[in-house]
């Protein structure tokens, strides 16, 4: 019981305290975790974000690119938020895809990624 006593009166301020002070030093581990969480999760997320729609943006015709789905093609037509992917070699077989499905792009003549 002397326990309990004890550890209520450390929590409790003492008379004529004011517990502003260590109401302020209470919230700093909370506010050191949420920036903590903040530089190494959220701010990670919002850089690969931007680079994703750059990389969307800058899709043009003859481009060679990997969709999500892990399908390889060229790019054969884009028109706003689709893009016409010619993924086979030796027929005309033209599929078309949302432009966030591409994970990856080379510019036209750069590399060898298999077109099928």
């Amino acid at each position: 019981m002397e326990i309990l006593q004890t550890a209520l009166g450390m929590a409790m301020p003492q008379e004529g305290a004011e517990g502003g002070g260590s109401m302020l030093i209470g919230l700093l581990p909370i506010a050191f975790l949420i920036f903590i969480m903040w530089l190494f999760l959220l701010r990670p997320q919002a850089q690969k974000q931007k680079e994703h729609q750059r990389l969307v943006a800058s899709v043009e015709k003859n481009d060679r690119v990997v969709t999500a789905g892990g399908i390889h093609g060229v790019v054969a037509n884009v028109e706003g938020d689709t893009v016409t992917l010619k993924i086979a070699t030796n027929s005309d077989l033209r599929v078309k895809f949302n432009k966030g499905a591409i994970s990856r792009l080379e510019k036209a003549g750069s590399g060898d990624v298999s077109e099928g």
